[in-house]
């Protein structure tokens, strides 16, 4: 199966699905341009179409792999959930995975035809952690002092709406 290596993620569900919209694991991939050119040859292999890369302004490309808890039919997907480990390759990962984490991502690219057309997707199959960011709610303590010439004028002043307690009596 194919893997993409040292890739930097995010938005990663794979201790418990993302349950928004349909109920998926999934996880987003940045990818280098050799990493997308390589992505894109293997989709176009299995169909001329091939498959969707979002552009990012910094010139990297990403795409988000899933899996979907059921399937279509309702049934279990005999699979799930996609396979979550450590460093070692076997040891199960089980802290939850913060956005910048870098991770081997191991997915299967799908052809699919049905009366809607055809195309290919992908199957998210698992995940390796090897630098791990910690997810996390963010407290504040990552603001640096900022304290500028503006600030410091503002400091002990009350804002000027424009307004005079007079004009509401």
């Amino acid at each position: 199966m194919p893997v993409l290596r040292k890739v930097k993620v995010a938005w990663v569900s794979v201790q418990k699905p993302n349950t928004q919209f349909e109920p998926a694991w999934e996880v987003q991939v940045t990818l280098s341009k050799d990493q997308a050119a390589a992505l894109s040859a293997e989709a176009k292999s299995l169909h001329p179409k091939g498959i969707k890369l979002k552009k990012e302004d910094d010139g990297t490309f990403s795409i988000r792999f899933k899996r979907s808890v059921e399937r279509k039919d309702g049934s279990g997907n005999e699979n799930s959930p996609p396979a979550c480990v450590g460093l070692d390759g076997k040891t199960p990962f089980t802290k939850l995975i913060g956005n910048g984490s870098i991770c081997n991502v191991q997915y299967t690219l799908v052809p699919w035809n049905n009366k809607f057309g055809s195309g290919v997707t992908s199957d998210f199959k698992g995940i390796q952690v090897l630098e791990h960011v910690a997810y996390g709610v963010q407290d504040g303590e990552e603001f640096d002092n900022e304290a500028s010439d503006d600030s410091a004028d503002l400091e002990g002043k009350e804002e000027d709406d424009g307004f005079d307690d007079e004009d509401f009596k």
